[in-house]
């Protein structure tokens, strides 16, 4: 009944695509623009096949296909080109909505709503985070952080060798920040609690 469901959501979001002439990101290093609805299937194949357990494949999948669904709703022409500003708030509106509709389970709804809403967050690394930012990132992702991690990483379409390195990099520097501090702080738990003591 899922595998129907998430077919469902696929042959929707690639249906409403077709509709008008939507891309995922600006024009790349060579100049080639990436159509949204082959973004949207390729990340959710992509992201569905670092699912550590089976179960978790439906999660992942759908997180895939719905990160940039927001993003027609939020298209403008400005300036400095097309802009998808709080595409991930409106895309983690729809993908609840939608997902609710088809009886997902409750628990899915949230997850998926929740990796749309901050699938953007970790872009903003570029700009420095503090530790104290890197664990408002742990404490807002939750149980989701590997999957989100996962999300950010197959969400790169780029021919630009250098960038997609520059983004996986990040990532990467996240995770260790992640694991120090949390070493730090189960460290600083056992001082406190005199767990570190020899036994007497």
């Amino acid at each position: 009944m899922q595998d129907d469901s998430i077919a469902h959501v696929r042959k929707e979001a690639a249906t409403k695509l077709e509709e008008g002439h939507f891309f995922a990101h600006s024009e790349n290093s060579i100049g080639v623009k990436h159509e949204l609805k082959k973004h949207l299937i390729g990340t959710a194949t992509l992201t569905e096949s670092f699912a550590p357990l089976e179960s978790m494949k439906p999660l992942f999948h759908l997180a895939g296909l719905l990160h940039d669904v927001g993003k027609p709703d939020t298209r403008e022409f400005g300036p400095g080109g097309v802009t998808f500003h709080h595409h991930e708030v409106v895309g983690a509106r729809m993908a609840r909505r939608r997902l609710r509709e088809l009886r997902y389970p409750r628990e899915i709804v949230e997850d998926v709503a929740q990796l749309v809403y901050l699938h953007l967050r970790p872009h903003t690394l570029k700009l420095g985070w503090t530790d104290s930012a890197v664990r408002r990132y742990v404490r807002d992702a939750g149980h989701l952080l590997e999957p989100l991690n996962e999300l950010v990483r197959c969400d790169v379409t780029t021919a630009n060798r250098r960038r997609e390195e520059a983004i996986q990099g990040r990532i990467d520097e996240l995770e260790e920040r992640i694991a120090q501090l949390s070493e730090q702080e189960e460290l600083a738990r056992l001082e406190e609690s005199g767990q570190d003591e020899p036994p007497k």
